[in-house]
């Protein structure tokens, strides 16, 4: 695991492990900034499907403890193809609720979103408002 990599899993467990404290509902977000985009997201809760046979799918689908979405499945399917070999699965971050402010000023809303730590150039722990930026070309930062 990279030295970038790492940072970025520590800040996040710090988020969530403050988060559990604070009631502030924003306060599970993180700013993630890329060479082309800004992201808004919650880290969320990623609870992969546990694949044994690729034959077996639909079972282990009924069978998951967990309300399923695509991600779950995907990342299910990512562990079970990669199994003999040594992935980082550090490197993905999954996000609930993003936004993603594009290169062509342009917001994207979705329930889910998956960022790679080596897309990351920074890292802002707080909830960006991108209409704001998009509004007025500055970054608002309340401190």
């Amino acid at each position: 695991m990279s030295a970038k990599t790492s940072f970025i899993k520590n800040l996040t467990f710090a988020k969530t492990a403050i988060t559990t404290v604070n009631e502030n509902e924003n306060a599970e977000y993180l700013t993630y900034f890329t060479s082309n985009s800004i992201v808004v997201g919650k880290i969320g809760d990623l609870h992969p499907l546990k694949i044994d046979d690729m034959n077996k799918i639909a079972e282990a689908i009924a069978g998951h403890p967990h309300a399923l979405t695509i991600m779950n499945v995907a990342t299910g399917l990512f562990d079970f193809e990669n199994s003999d070999t040594e992935v980082d699965e550090e490197q993905v971050i999954y996000l609930q609720d993003a936004q993603i402010l594009t290169a062509q000023n342009r917001i994207i809303n979705v329930n889910e979103f998956v960022i790679f730590s080596d897309q990351i150039v920074g890292i802002i722990p707080e909830k960006v408002d991108l209409m704001q930026i998009k509004a007025n070309e500055v970054l608002p930062i309340n401190r």
